[in-house]
């Protein structure tokens, strides 16, 4: 292979979830390629190869991440009207380290879900990544969204 071509890898990817024995599994396999190139890693761009916005075949970055936003913020209002929650609760020192925590109401020894929003440490935040939380609900399971802070700060 020549220098600056392109290798395409079959994989398996995770997708979506399965409902069973009122536990939810994440258990879909969709088999897709990835490319990788073949050049050094000096000569990466990681903001282009860790960031699906930028070379997803779907629409531009700018078209994925508005969708991928409106969702997510959607989703995270709802969670904060349907469900029993406490708000902004501090586990340290710093004004971003917060949590919300949902599900108040399950039973005292229902299972916990941790939930820590993406953004690359530079970007989004505990208050738009309630989206996970209903159908962890529906599945009697705690759901606890940390906040921590962004960086450079």
């Amino acid at each position: 292979m020549n220098a600056g071509e392109v290798e395409v890898l079959p994989a398996w990817r995770i997708w979506g979830e399965e409902k069973g024995d009122g536990i939810v599994y994440t258990v879909y396999l969709k088999k897709i390629k990835y490319h990788t190139p073949v050049r050094s890693v000096q000569n990466m761009d990681p903001d282009h190869e860790y960031s699906p916005s930028r070379w997803s075949p779907r629409g531009t970055a700018e078209e994925i991440v508005a969708h991928h936003m409106k969702i997510v913020k959607e989703a995270s209002e709802a969670a904060k009207k349907l469900n029993s929650c406490s708000l902004d609760v501090p586990y340290g020192k710093s004004d971003g380290e917060r949590m919300d925590i949902y599900g108040l109401d399950l039973p005292k020894d229902a299972p916990v879900c941790v939930y820590i929003h993406g953004g690359y440490w530079q970007d989004l935040s505990k208050n738009i990544s309630a989206y996970p939380v209903q159908p962890l609900y529906d599945a009697k399971c705690v759901t606890v969204i940390l906040g921590y802070d962004l960086a450079p700060k």
